[in-house]
């Protein structure tokens, strides 16, 4: 069985914050348990970690592929391996955000192009497409 992983568990978790709850966090990261983090989840990590606790992107980016590649990790809707290259992207880019990472590993996992006018939209491996 899977379930699906809210951001406050993953923040908790990596902020190591509050003594009972990061480590009720850890358990369940740790453990066999099946663990699914979304495209949205990874976007509100992402911001919630550097905005709010101001810890670097690439420090943020490197934790949440760490996690993301442990055996009992899945991401949704993206396959691993591209949300991976996603967070890869926006790593050291202020170019790339989380949210247009996660967008581009939707995108590229599902072959689908994205329509934007963002015009420094990442377009690696996916048709970007600007309305007319």
């Amino acid at each position: 069985m899977s379930g699906l992983l809210d951001a406050s568990v993953v923040v908790r978790f990596l902020a190591r914050d509050h003594a009972e709850l990061s480590e009720s966090a850890a358990r369940l990261i740790r453990s066999d348990e099946r663990l699914i983090l979304t495209g949205v989840t990874i976007m509100e990590i992402g911001y919630v970690l550097t905005r709010t606790y101001g810890i670097p992107r690439a420090l943020v980016v490197d934790s949440l592929v760490q996690l993301i590649s442990a055996d009992n990790f899945d991401t949704y809707p993206a396959k691993k391996s591209i949300t991976v290259d996603a967070l890869a992207m926006c790593r050291d880019s202020g170019r790339a955000s989380f949210a247009d990472a996660m967008l581009w590993a939707a995108a590229a996992s599902r072959g689908d192009r994205v329509f934007t006018f963002d015009q420094r939209f990442p377009s690696a491996g996916t048709e970007v497409v600007v309305p007319a």
